[in-house]
């Protein structure tokens, strides 16, 4: 079975007219390697849900809406925050050796594969707005960040730290490495 052509798919669902198509088109063909639903969505002809459920009908998947949707901390550890910032996914749910993730780029075939190479799960993808993977991975996965941000300040605002630092390059000749690494 061959796969419906976004625009086309966009056309049938009465979310674009033709003249709307041939317009994003023409303006897709003057921005080479953005996807048609990009420019639809940027040229404003389209919603980010009207993208989504056409993206879903090509791709034959599930939406999942996951602005009201909880994470639990078992399933939330299933992923880091480097792989769901990375492949802008959110695991969804696990059952019998299946993570399902959802995911705003399901057209990118590689997510799936190395998700499985990567966790030794079976992958499911379902589809989800950009905006919705994007609010999730930063309520989520935000407490790792502002953990380091907390450091950082306290870092900064260490006083002793900030005098030995300012002794070692106050000092003169060979820099003493060992003293360096020990105030790292």
């Amino acid at each position: 079975m061959a796969i419906r052509r976004l625009g086309q798919i966009l056309v049938d669902l009465g979310y674009l007219t033709d003249e709307q198509l041939e317009m994003v088109l023409e303006e897709q063909g003057q921005r080479p390697g953005t996807l048609l639903g990009k420019v639809a969505l940027e040229m404003g002809v389209i919603t980010e849900e009207q993208l989504v459920q056409a993206v879903a009908e090509q791709m034959g998947m599930q939406i999942i809406e996951l602005s009201d949707r909880p994470l639990p901390e078992d399933l939330r550890s299933k992923i880091s925050e480097a792989m769901a910032q990375l492949y802008r996914v959110i695991p969804v749910a696990f059952d019998d050796d299946t993570l399902t993730v959802a995911t705003c780029d399901p057209q990118n075939l590689r997510i799936q594969d190395e998700l499985y190479t990567l966790l030794g799960y079976k992958i499911r993808l379902v589809v989800a707005s950009e905006t919705d993977v994007l609010k999730a991975i930063e309520k989520y996965y935000s407490t790792d960040k502002e953990t380091i941000e907390k450091v950082v300040g306290e870092i900064e605002s260490d006083m002793e730290l900030k005098a030995q630092a300012e002794k070692l390059m106050k000092s003169e000749g060979p820099m003493d490495l060992t003293g360096v690494e020990a105030l790292a």
